[in-house]
């Protein structure tokens, strides 16, 4: 659709010709336990899950059938790499923050987060920085944010960290971090 057949508030639903969302799913995935959080590919042709069983399961969108799973401990948040959809990100409730590879199944490198008595992570992002350098942000239960950099050896270098309840951020402060350490 083009913005001016976006249907007007009011209609849409229930009209012929036009609803928002299909009666039935286009696919289910059954992992066989409540999810705790998913994440997109960039290409959009893969999805992470991670569950209560404690498994962090990727799929394709033309499959009906899990592609497979890792098994973690206390997970809680994942991501994808923003460039390359056989990387992604995890962080754990017991402050693991760790990058897999999903081409050989097993993972690259791994950082314990702690900033106090707070690592209980439970939000992770990256974002990219330049065409060479990611920034990984890693939200904890507590309020606290760290930003690392994924290295080009696919190790995470500390950068700086800051609680966001103690911290007026104003507009789109997140979205403006600092930038990266000279080398």
């Amino acid at each position: 659709l083009k913005l001016d057949e976006w249907p007007k508030e009011g209609e849409g639903e229930g009209e012929e010709g036009f609803q928002y969302f299909a009666k039935q799913p286009l696919r289910v995935y059954k992992g066989g336990s409540p999810i705790i959080d998913v994440a997109w590919s960039p290409s959009q042709y893969f999805l992470l899950s991670t569950g209560a069983n404690k498994l962090i399961t990727l799929w394709h969108i033309a499959r009906a059938n899990l592609i497979f799973s890792i098994p973690h401990s206390q997970m809680a948040a994942v991501t994808f790499h923003p460039f390359d959809c056989s990387l992604f990100m995890s962080g754990t409730l017991d402050g693991k923050l760790q990058l897999w590879s999903t081409r050989n199944k097993k993972m690259l490198t791994n950082r314990e987060i702690r900033n106090g008595d707070d690592g209980m992570i439970t939000a992770v992002y990256f974002q990219p920085y330049n065409k060479n350098m990611i920034r990984a942000f890693v939200g904890t239960f507590m309020g606290n944010v760290t930003i690392l950099f994924l290295t080009a050896k696919n190790t995470f270098e500390y950068y700086t960290s800051f609680n966001i309840q103690t911290r007026v951020l104003r507009g789109n402060a997140m979205s403006k971090a600092p930038p990266p350490p000279k080398p």
